[in-house]
């Protein structure tokens, strides 16, 4: 975990003014908003209000203030409105009227959201009618999931920033960040207050650097965010690519310009193609490309409603051009190029405004990962065999074999004790394959108890109204598969044995058999034909030493091949591996033997076994540091151990002596 790595670097942030006032505080920060959120939702109010505040709320211009003063202070309207202000203005700085209904002598408030007032008061409203988070914009439904849960959640709420102070610092893993955190001693005399202090110090100077610049999601003030279809179909797309432009048609209106109003616009589609219903959409769609998109704005290029063909920014005003079709244009600076299946759909319509849909904004960036590139020329890292021999210390023949095996079985799992760098293994081994580390081809995910069918495959899923049939990551990656037949896919399951396979896979799990791939049957929820495409190789991992999970089904056992990685502290890769970093051969070999030494006891102890040996990842990134060896003994051997001997207490002190010596 590179949590270790910067472990000075967020200690020099105890001495921070509002960080040790943080930490001191013996009265939880945000009782008041705890407080304030439990009146809210113990309030009972007439639904039919709900749904007139609501509305009242999407009226343009809106202003919570002159709403507010609508009603008579004794009305229920009145003091749900109140409540709802007084709640926002414990959690965003931003909030209206904080400095009257925030009651903190300091102002404190939890976040600088940048939702805008009139979106926190709508959802509040509809979380009034559904107390439901999955419906609300991930700033406001990680607000709340602070409100219930401040011992285990942080008040950083925008979601692209927790996903990269996991990935940075925690290996991916958000709900760890509480409890290493802890485990390095950043803790405050309150541990309810843990959450907000850890993010004042992932926003210090300096800390905020180091994840900021994996955030793909920002946008710079007042920009908006477009969806696009570049001619029907999106059929124009690699035409106005080139040419560096975005166009649509109804070319017949002549410049937009000399039009005053959208109704104006709406009125002369009426007369010029004479539809038989009223053209509002493709009208709105005209003024918006005119009058409403910005320079600087990003335009999402879409083909249907779930492929993703393109980003770009726009870098000019409207203009009417003389060219055979498509007229309209805007020229727009294409970023980065490509073919991207959602999750998630497009509205159908040629151009829509989709910049408050953060959730679905954030997909978008998440899957492009936008980073300046030229379009269609997105550089990759090569990666060879030679890298993978270098990265994941195994002999050249196991690699051979491991390969050998997947591309015969399809299925393959790679399995042994903690820190042999499973999953790090298993990403580079498709690397490999692929030659490259190209990202698009390798989905990977993560098994739990509770996982099913609906998550992996497809389900009903709640949305606003009702339910609506989802289709989930092997049902996504599989389609993707299908549709570009020359190159390979890996699907990466990691923790794969703490799922129900049979209930997971559901009908699925004969045709990811190797002779069964490309053989359709009708899926159970969409009645629709489905198959395993032949270019698709399923990586899982397991970990040995996990006592809580029962002996491995056989179905998952007869689908794969499993392929054991051992602790490789006695290689030269690990050895080359740390010189290259720095680390001195006097070191390395007081961890070979040392670790070597506790291997041994650990695989005669008869209750363990070869499949508790610790591995060598967690030695892995050395910092050029006196206590770097002795952290990762205290902090993360040392509580391995103990588990291990949980009911030998002398031993465990022993063997933590003899390695800390």
């Amino acid at each position: 975990m590179n949590l270790i790595k910067y472990k000075e670097q967020l200690l020099s942030f105890l001495d921070v003014p509002k960080v040790k006032r943080i930490r001191k505080s013996e009265e939880f920060y945000f009782e008041k908003a705890i407080d304030k959120y439990n009146e809210y939702i113990n309030l009972e109010i007439n639904k039919s209000i709900l749904n007139i505040l609501i509305n009242k709320t999407k009226s343009k211009p809106f202003s919570y203030k002159k709403l507010l003063k609508e009603y008579n202070i004794d009305s229920i309207e009145h003091k749900v409105l109140l409540i709802i202000g007084e709640l926002i203005s414990y959690i965003d700085q931003n909030a209206a009227m904080k400095n009257e209904l925030n009651q903190y002598e300091d102002k404190r408030t939890m976040a600088l959201t940048f939702v805008r007032q009139n979106v926190w008061v709508q959802n509040l409203l509809s979380h009034k009618l559904d107390n439901s988070l999955e419906n609300l914009p991930e700033m406001i439904r990680n607000a709340f999931k602070y409100i219930q849960n401040p011992l285990r959640e942080l008040t950083t709420f925008k979601e692209a920033h927790r996903q990269a102070i996991s990935r940075t610092f925690f290996d991916g893993q958000y709900e760890s960040i509480i409890d290493s955190m802890r485990d390095i001693g950043i803790r405050c005399k309150n541990s309810m207050n843990d959450g907000f202090l850890y993010s004042e110090i992932f926003y210090q100077k300096g800390i905020r650097e180091i994840w900021d610049s994996t955030i793909t999601t920002e946008r710079t003030s007042g920009q908006k965010i477009w969806s696009y279809t570049p001619g029907k179909n999106g059929y124009k797309w690699d035409e106005f690519r080139i040419q560096g432009i975005m166009a649509i048609g109804w070319d017949e209106m002549g410049d937009l310009r000399k039009y005053k109003t959208k109704i104006d616009i709406i009125d002369q589609l009426n007369k010029l193609y004479e539809a038989d219903y009223r053209p509002t959409n493709d009208g709105l769609a005209l003024w918006q490309f005119c009058h409403e998109i910005q320079v600087g704005d990003r335009i999402f290029a879409k083909a249907g409603s779930k492929t993703l063909l393109g980003v770009g920014e726009v870098i000019s005003d409207y203009e009417y051009d003389d060219r055979d079709e498509y007229k309209h244009i805007r020229k727009v600076k294409w970023i980065k190029a490509g073919k991207w299946i959602l999750e998630n759909e497009f509205a159908t319509k040629t151009l829509t405004n989709i910049t408050d849909f953060d959730d679905f904004c954030y997909e978008l960036y998440e899957i492009i990962n936008e980073d300046g590139s030229v379009p269609d020329e997105t550089i990759r890292e090569s990666y060879t065999k030679q890298d993978f021999l270098s990265d994941v210390f195994i002999s050249e023949e196991k690699y051979e074999t491991i390969k050998s095996l997947l591309m015969r079985k399809k299925n393959l799992i790679l399995q042994g004790p903690p820190g042999v760098g499973k999953t790090y293994a298993a990403k580079r081994l498709a690397y490999s394959l692929i030659g490259e580390k190209d990202e698009s081809r390798i989905k990977i995910l993560q098994f739990h108890q509770s996982y099913a069918y609906e998550d992996f495959i497809m389900g009903y899923k709640p949305n606003g109204t009702g339910f609506e049939l989802k289709k989930g990551p092997f049902y996504q990656f599989c389609k993707l598969a299908s549709e570009n037949p020359d190159n390979d896919y890996y699907f990466i399951i990691d923790e794969i044995n703490r799922g129900n396979m049979s209930k997971i896979f559901g009908e699925l799990m004969m045709l990811i058999e190797s002779d069964k791939r490309g053989e359709e049957i009708i899926l159970t929820y969409s009645n629709e034909s489905f198959y395993v495409p032949e270019n698709i190789y399923i990586i899982g991992t397991m970990n040995t030493a996990d006592r809580s999970l029962a002996i491995i089904d056989y179905a998952l056992r007869r689908r794969f091949c499993f392929v054991e990685l051992e602790p490789a502290f006695e290689t030269e890769a690990f050895k080359n591996c740390l010189l290259s970093q720095g680390a001195s051969e006097e070191l390395i070999n007081k961890i070979k033997m040392r670790m070597g030494s506790l291997n041994l006891e650990i695989k005669k102890d008869t209750n363990l076994g070869k499949d508790f040996k610790i591995g060598h990842s967690y030695f892995c990134d050395y910092i050029d540091t006196d206590k770097w060896y002795e952290e990762i003994i205290k902090y993360e051997i040392e509580p391995l151990i103990k588990e291990y001997w949980f009911d030998e207490e002398e031993k465990t002190k022993n063997y933590v002596k003899e390695l800390l010596r």
